[in-house]
Protein backbone atom coordinates (compact mmCIF):
# COMPACT_ATOMS: atom_id res chain seq x y z
CA UNK A 1 0.00 0.00 0.00
CA UNK A 2 2.65 2.30 0.95
CA UNK A 3 4.83 1.98 -2.19
CA UNK A 4 1.59 2.53 -4.12
CA UNK A 5 0.96 5.70 -2.23
CA UNK A 6 4.24 7.29 -2.50
CA UNK A 7 4.62 6.34 -6.60
CA UNK A 8 1.43 8.11 -7.03
CA UNK A 9 2.70 11.14 -4.73
CA UNK A 10 1.84 15.35 -5.46
CA UNK A 11 -0.87 16.44 -6.28
CA UNK A 12 -4.29 14.63 -6.88
CA UNK A 13 -4.81 11.05 -7.59
CA UNK A 14 -7.79 8.79 -8.09
CA UNK A 15 -7.87 5.03 -6.98
CA UNK A 16 -9.64 2.93 -9.50
CA UNK A 17 -11.43 0.07 -8.07
CA UNK A 18 -10.15 1.52 -4.23
CA UNK A 19 -12.03 -1.66 -2.11
CA UNK A 20 -12.00 -0.09 1.26
CA UNK A 21 -10.00 3.10 0.02
CA UNK A 22 -6.78 2.34 1.95
CA UNK A 23 -4.18 3.91 -0.13
CA UNK A 24 -6.27 7.09 -0.62
CA UNK A 25 -6.72 7.47 3.32
CA UNK A 26 -2.67 7.01 3.53
CA UNK A 27 -1.78 9.15 0.96
CA UNK A 28 -3.73 11.96 2.43
CA UNK A 29 -2.53 11.28 6.02
CA UNK A 30 0.62 11.13 5.38
CA UNK A 31 0.77 14.72 2.89
CA UNK A 32 1.00 12.43 -0.44
CA UNK A 33 -1.62 14.35 -2.10
CA UNK A 34 -4.22 17.34 -2.07
CA UNK A 35 -7.00 15.51 -2.78
CA UNK A 36 -7.57 11.98 -3.65
CA UNK A 37 -11.31 10.37 -5.88
CA UNK A 38 -11.92 7.12 -4.62
CA UNK A 39 -13.69 4.76 -6.99
CA UNK A 40 -15.51 1.31 -7.47
CA UNK A 41 -17.97 -0.41 -9.70
CA UNK A 42 -19.89 -1.89 -6.28
CA UNK A 43 -21.48 0.36 -4.03
CA UNK A 44 -20.16 -1.79 -0.81
CA UNK A 45 -16.52 -1.05 -1.25
CA UNK A 46 -17.19 2.53 -1.73
CA UNK A 47 -19.49 2.65 1.68
CA UNK A 48 -16.73 0.88 3.58
CA UNK A 49 -14.39 3.18 2.53
CA UNK A 50 -16.56 6.58 3.47
CA UNK A 51 -16.56 4.75 7.06
CA UNK A 52 -12.80 4.16 6.73
CA UNK A 53 -12.28 7.77 6.00
CA UNK A 54 -15.02 9.12 9.01
CA UNK A 55 -12.70 6.77 11.59
CA UNK A 56 -9.62 8.23 10.14
CA UNK A 57 -10.47 11.36 11.50
CA UNK A 58 -9.90 13.26 8.09
CA UNK A 59 -11.62 15.92 6.27
CA UNK A 60 -14.13 14.09 4.28
CA UNK A 61 -13.77 16.90 1.96
CA UNK A 62 -10.85 15.93 0.24
CA UNK A 63 -11.74 12.65 -0.33
CA UNK A 64 -14.55 12.28 -3.19
CA UNK A 65 -16.43 8.88 -3.55
CA UNK A 66 -17.55 7.87 -7.31
CA UNK A 67 -19.54 4.88 -8.58
CA UNK A 68 -18.75 3.31 -11.64
CA UNK A 69 -16.40 1.05 -13.74
CA UNK A 70 -13.02 1.44 -14.67
CA UNK A 71 -11.60 5.25 -15.94
CA UNK A 72 -15.34 6.98 -16.90
CA UNK A 73 -15.56 7.98 -13.70
CA UNK A 74 -12.97 10.67 -14.34
CA UNK A 75 -13.26 13.50 -16.34
CA UNK A 76 -9.93 13.80 -18.71
CA UNK A 77 -7.03 15.44 -16.87
CA UNK A 78 -8.88 15.51 -13.79
CA UNK A 79 -6.04 13.95 -11.68
CA UNK A 80 -2.15 14.36 -11.55
CA UNK A 81 -2.15 10.21 -11.15
CA UNK A 82 -4.00 7.18 -11.66
CA UNK A 83 -3.73 4.22 -9.37
CA UNK A 84 -4.87 0.78 -10.79
CA UNK A 85 -4.33 -2.50 -8.53
CA UNK A 86 -5.32 -5.78 -7.50
CA UNK A 87 -6.56 -6.55 -10.85
CA UNK A 88 -5.51 -8.64 -13.55
CA UNK A 89 -2.92 -7.15 -16.12
CA UNK A 90 -5.62 -8.07 -18.97
CA UNK A 91 -8.37 -6.54 -17.25
CA UNK A 92 -6.22 -3.32 -16.59
CA UNK A 93 -5.24 -3.02 -20.10
CA UNK A 94 -9.12 -3.34 -21.06
CA UNK A 95 -9.93 -0.31 -18.87
CA UNK A 96 -6.72 2.21 -20.36
CA UNK A 97 -8.17 1.04 -23.97
CA UNK A 98 -11.52 1.86 -22.91
CA UNK A 99 -10.64 5.68 -23.92
CA UNK A 100 -7.04 6.18 -24.80
CA UNK A 101 -7.34 9.90 -25.44
CA UNK A 102 -8.68 10.30 -21.22
CA UNK A 103 -6.13 7.75 -20.18
CA UNK A 104 -3.16 9.95 -22.31
CA UNK A 105 -4.59 12.70 -20.21
CA UNK A 106 -3.01 11.88 -16.73
CA UNK A 107 0.35 12.27 -15.82
CA UNK A 108 0.56 9.06 -14.84
CA UNK A 109 -0.09 5.61 -13.92
CA UNK A 110 0.35 3.40 -10.93
CA UNK A 111 -0.21 -0.14 -11.90
CA UNK A 112 0.11 -3.48 -10.10
CA UNK A 113 -1.62 -6.42 -11.86
CA UNK A 114 -1.95 -9.52 -9.91
CA UNK A 115 -1.54 -11.40 -12.93
CA UNK A 116 -0.60 -11.42 -16.40
CA UNK A 117 2.09 -8.36 -16.53
CA UNK A 118 3.43 -9.43 -19.54
CA UNK A 119 -0.03 -8.82 -21.36
CA UNK A 120 -0.58 -4.95 -19.74
CA UNK A 121 3.34 -4.48 -20.56
CA UNK A 122 2.92 -4.91 -23.96
CA UNK A 123 -0.26 -2.85 -24.34
CA UNK A 124 0.93 -0.16 -22.68
CA UNK A 125 4.31 -0.94 -25.03
CA UNK A 126 1.96 -1.01 -28.41
CA UNK A 127 -0.74 2.13 -27.15
CA UNK A 128 1.23 5.16 -26.91
CA UNK A 129 2.63 4.76 -23.07
CA UNK A 130 6.04 3.71 -21.72
CA UNK A 131 7.49 2.28 -18.97
CA UNK A 132 9.52 4.62 -17.00
CA UNK A 133 9.56 2.70 -13.65
CA UNK A 134 9.57 -1.65 -12.34
CA UNK A 135 9.09 -2.04 -8.49
CA UNK A 136 8.60 -5.37 -6.53
CA UNK A 137 6.94 -5.28 -2.93
CA UNK A 138 6.19 -8.37 -0.70
CA UNK A 139 2.43 -8.57 -0.11
CA UNK A 140 0.94 -11.08 2.30
CA UNK A 141 4.53 -13.16 1.42
CA UNK A 142 3.83 -12.58 -2.44
CA UNK A 143 6.17 -11.01 -4.37
CA UNK A 144 4.24 -8.20 -6.34
CA UNK A 145 4.87 -6.28 -9.10
CA UNK A 146 4.07 -2.59 -9.87
CA UNK A 147 4.22 -0.70 -12.65
CA UNK A 148 4.55 2.98 -13.71
CA UNK A 149 3.61 4.43 -16.61
CA UNK A 150 3.43 7.76 -18.51
CA UNK A 151 1.77 9.05 -22.13
CA UNK A 152 4.27 9.63 -24.92
CA UNK A 153 3.82 11.04 -28.22
CA UNK A 154 4.36 9.13 -31.32
CA UNK A 155 8.10 10.59 -31.67
CA UNK A 156 9.14 8.86 -28.62
CA UNK A 157 8.86 12.17 -25.88
CA UNK A 158 6.77 12.21 -23.04
CA UNK A 159 3.36 13.91 -23.89
CA UNK A 160 3.48 17.28 -23.64
CA UNK A 161 -0.08 17.36 -22.16
CA UNK A 162 1.32 15.91 -18.79
CA UNK A 163 5.11 15.85 -18.65
CA UNK A 164 8.04 17.69 -20.37
CA UNK A 165 11.02 16.52 -21.71
CA UNK A 166 14.19 16.61 -20.57
CA UNK A 167 17.93 15.50 -21.46
CA UNK A 168 19.75 12.40 -19.08
CA UNK A 169 23.12 12.47 -19.11
CA UNK A 170 22.76 9.20 -21.34
CA UNK A 171 20.29 10.72 -23.63
CA UNK A 172 17.63 9.47 -22.46
CA UNK A 173 14.09 11.28 -20.55
CA UNK A 174 14.20 12.46 -17.73
CA UNK A 175 10.88 13.01 -16.03
CA UNK A 176 9.61 16.63 -14.99
CA UNK A 177 6.30 16.97 -14.34
CA UNK A 178 3.89 20.03 -14.79
CA UNK A 179 2.01 20.86 -11.53
CA UNK A 180 -1.57 21.89 -12.32
CA UNK A 181 -0.25 25.52 -11.16
CA UNK A 182 2.00 25.44 -13.99
CA UNK A 183 4.72 24.91 -11.67
CA UNK A 184 7.86 22.17 -13.17
CA UNK A 185 8.75 19.69 -10.69
CA UNK A 186 11.40 17.43 -11.25
CA UNK A 187 10.80 13.61 -11.28
CA UNK A 188 14.71 12.03 -11.52
CA UNK A 189 14.57 10.98 -8.03
CA UNK A 190 12.83 8.07 -6.71
CA UNK A 191 10.80 8.21 -3.44
CA UNK A 192 11.31 6.92 -0.27
CA UNK A 193 10.21 3.61 0.01
CA UNK A 194 11.42 1.41 2.40
CA UNK A 195 9.52 -1.78 1.55
CA UNK A 196 9.84 -1.06 -2.54
CA UNK A 197 12.69 -2.87 -4.50
CA UNK A 198 13.24 -0.22 -7.58
CA UNK A 199 15.11 -0.89 -10.70
CA UNK A 200 14.37 2.11 -12.85
CA UNK A 201 16.43 4.03 -15.50
CA UNK A 202 14.79 7.12 -17.69
CA UNK A 203 12.76 4.94 -19.81
CA UNK A 204 12.40 1.30 -20.64
CA UNK A 205 12.57 -0.52 -24.01
CA UNK A 206 11.09 -3.66 -24.46
CA UNK A 207 13.50 -5.67 -27.29
CA UNK A 208 11.64 -8.79 -27.33
CA UNK A 209 8.59 -11.02 -26.30
CA UNK A 210 10.87 -12.19 -23.30
CA UNK A 211 10.96 -8.72 -22.04
CA UNK A 212 7.72 -8.18 -21.48
CA UNK A 213 7.60 -11.51 -18.88
CA UNK A 214 10.79 -10.23 -17.40
CA UNK A 215 11.79 -6.63 -18.09
CA UNK A 216 15.08 -5.51 -18.00
CA UNK A 217 14.62 -2.96 -15.35
CA UNK A 218 13.83 -5.79 -12.90
CA UNK A 219 17.09 -8.19 -13.92
CA UNK A 220 18.95 -5.52 -14.11
CA UNK A 221 18.71 -4.66 -10.80
CA UNK A 222 21.00 -5.85 -7.49
CA UNK A 223 18.30 -5.29 -5.19
CA UNK A 224 18.01 -8.53 -2.70
CA UNK A 225 14.00 -8.85 -3.51
CA UNK A 226 14.59 -8.85 -7.22
CA UNK A 227 16.81 -11.44 -6.78
CA UNK A 228 15.15 -13.48 -4.93
CA UNK A 229 12.40 -12.99 -7.60
CA UNK A 230 14.18 -14.10 -10.49
CA UNK A 231 15.83 -17.21 -8.26
CA UNK A 232 11.98 -18.30 -7.79
CA UNK A 233 10.89 -17.72 -11.21
CA UNK A 234 13.91 -19.55 -12.49
CA UNK A 235 12.97 -22.53 -10.88
CA UNK A 236 9.72 -22.64 -11.75
CA UNK A 237 10.25 -22.52 -15.05
CA UNK A 238 12.33 -25.62 -14.44
CA UNK A 239 10.11 -27.78 -13.33
CA UNK A 240 7.73 -26.57 -15.83
CA UNK A 241 10.11 -28.07 -18.61
CA UNK A 242 10.85 -30.89 -16.87
CA UNK A 243 7.26 -31.60 -17.21
CA UNK A 244 7.40 -30.81 -20.91
CA UNK A 245 9.91 -33.32 -21.25
CA UNK A 246 8.24 -35.56 -19.95
CA UNK A 247 5.33 -35.44 -22.27
CA UNK A 248 3.51 -38.62 -23.66
CA UNK A 249 2.98 -36.30 -26.98
CA UNK A 250 6.30 -33.83 -27.21
CA UNK A 251 4.79 -32.39 -30.58
CA UNK A 252 1.49 -30.79 -28.50
CA UNK A 253 4.38 -29.18 -26.38
CA UNK A 254 6.78 -28.35 -28.46
CA UNK A 255 6.16 -24.48 -28.85
CA UNK A 256 5.46 -24.31 -25.14
CA UNK A 257 8.60 -25.94 -24.25
CA UNK A 258 11.20 -23.64 -26.56
CA UNK A 259 9.44 -20.85 -24.99
CA UNK A 260 9.83 -22.09 -21.43
CA UNK A 261 13.51 -22.79 -22.19
CA UNK A 262 14.19 -19.51 -23.68
CA UNK A 263 12.60 -17.69 -20.77
CA UNK A 264 14.88 -20.00 -18.21
CA UNK A 265 17.73 -19.16 -20.22
CA UNK A 266 16.83 -14.99 -20.27
CA UNK A 267 16.83 -15.51 -16.16
CA UNK A 268 20.45 -17.53 -15.84
CA UNK A 269 21.91 -14.79 -18.23
CA UNK A 270 20.81 -12.00 -15.55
Amino acid sequence: MAALARLASGGAAADIGTDHGFVPIFMVQNGLCGRAILSDINEGPLKKAEENIAASGLDPDLFDLRLGGGLSVLKNGEVDHVIIAGMGGELIASILGEDIRKSRSFKTFVLQPRTRAEVLRRWLDGNGFTVTGEFLVRERGRICQIIRAVPVEPSGVLFDNTEEPGECADGGIKLVAKSADGSVESKADEPDCDDLSSSTCCREYFRDWTDYIYPPMILDSEDPLAREYIQSEAARLKTLLERLSESRDPSSVEEERAKTAALLEKLSRS
